[in-house]
């Protein structure tokens, strides 16, 4: 474990994680920090660190794993860099205290996601498809900024949000049934 520095009073105490071939990570860590050699986060890797608030990610990031933070519930942030080319399905499925979420411009497809408090997406350009049921249990949904690169939009990807004003790209060719059902 490694300490922030912030003093005795306020001191904030972070998890390094290594790998899966490091240090399990303990069921009440509440600050995650991934080290800069580690590229792949693998499937399900932090699944019910119930206590976990916030997770700082390396560059050199490639890949977060399917349901790698999933049940995550006090997560408050997620600090994504620029460079993961996939984000996993379900990755942050059920992480009810993520309220802001930007997606680097690494990240060509959307998988679902299923953040319940989830209140705005950060989308940028180099995004090409958002996937079936994307956001569809993102109940508390209400802004999100389509980039000029999207193209395909997958069936369902907004059922269950809040979004009240859409403006799609022209890029988008493709968009799947019920929107917003």
């Amino acid at each position: 474990m490694a300490s922030d520095g912030s003093g005795p009073t306020n001191e904030i105490t972070w998890f390094l994680y290594t790998g899966p071939d490091g240090e399990a990570v303990p069921m009440d860590v509440t600050h995650l920090r991934v080290h800069p050699s580690v590229t792949s986060i693998p499937d399900g890797s932090f699944v019910c660190r119930g206590k976990l608030q916030r997770v700082d990610l390396p560059e050199g990031l490639r890949k977060i794993g399917k349901k790698a933070f999933c049940n995550c519930h006090s997560l408050e942030s997620v600090d994504l860099p620029e460079g993961p080319e996939e984000i996993g399905g379900w990755a942050f499925h059920n992480c009810h205290s993520l309220a802001l979420m930007k997606i680097p411009s690494t990240i060509r497809v959307i998988p679902k996601y299923g953040c319940g408090e989830l209140m705005e997406v950060q989308l940028s350009e180099g995004l090409e498809e958002i996937s079936a049921e994307a956001f569809g249990t993102c109940v508390s949904l209400e802004h999100m900024k389509f980039p000029s690169t999207l193209t395909v939009i997958g069936n369902s990807p907004f059922e269950h949000t809040r979004l009240r004003v859409v403006d799609f790209p022209d890029a988008v060719r493709s968009i799947g049934v019920q929107l917003f059902f």
